[in-house]
């Protein structure tokens, strides 16, 4: 049939490499005609011949060309086309981002490291190593600071008692936590001490007459 026959030439012409002058010899042996003799004698029959392989031919290197431009697609969409974005150069270069989804850092500082989040409690301090080879003290936990009374201008260390108020969030009250703004509770005996001494005036809470 004419099937088997595309079929038979398809299957030679994979074998030897599409070689014109091996399809002439099949194309002889299949139709019985010489490609000489048929020339000389009669071309018309000799094309219709050759017409089969020829469009088996054809539709074969159609199908790789076909092939070939999907796989290069599937490439392109899954593989080449992600990256190029890349090499494209953002007005700000903090906004390329990579496959992973990390965004790319350019400075140690965007590193992002979390906030200390100072507790109440038992003194403990981590060093940390920044810009420039200095270390900041980065305090975990605190119970003692140094606080001034401004209108007499002088400062004491004292203890740390509780957290009072932040105006901010309620949860930072109910876990102790030291944050700018925050209303926190001190231990006033080094100030009473210093005006008991400067003024020579007793600010002891006076015991209920009975």
């Amino acid at each position: 049939t004419p099937a088997d026959f595309d079929m038979k030439i398809l299957s030679h012409c994979k074998a030897k490499n599409n070689s014109r002058v091996y399809l002439l010899s099949i194309s002889a042996k299949a139709t019985g005609i010489s490609p000489i003799k048929g020339i000389e004698k009669d071309a018309i029959t000799f094309n219709l011949a050759l017409e089969p392989l020829y469009v088996g031919f054809l539709f074969y290197n159609v199908y790789k060309i076909v092939i070939a431009i999907i796989i290069v697609l599937g490439l392109g969409l899954f593989i080449v086309i992600p990256r190029v974005k890349h090499f494209i150069k953002a007005k700000n270069p903090h906004e390329r981002q990579r496959l992973e989804s990390s965004m790319y850092k350019i400075f140690r500082f965007e590193l992002g490291r979390p906030s200390a989040s100072t507790k109440l409690g038992g003194k403990r301090i981590h060093l940390v190593r920044v810009r420039g080879g200095n270390y900041k003290h980065r305090a975990l936990r605190l119970d003692s600071g140094n606080f001034s009374w401004g209108s007499e201008g002088i400062s004491r260390k004292t203890r740390l008692l509780t957290v009072n108020y932040n105006a901010s969030n309620n949860e930072l009250v109910r876990t102790n936590t030291l944050v700018k703004g925050a209303v926190i509770q001190i231990d006033a005996t080094p100030f009473r001490q210093w005006y008991e001494s400067h003024y020579a005036i007793s600010l002891a809470k006076k015991k209920a007459e009975e």
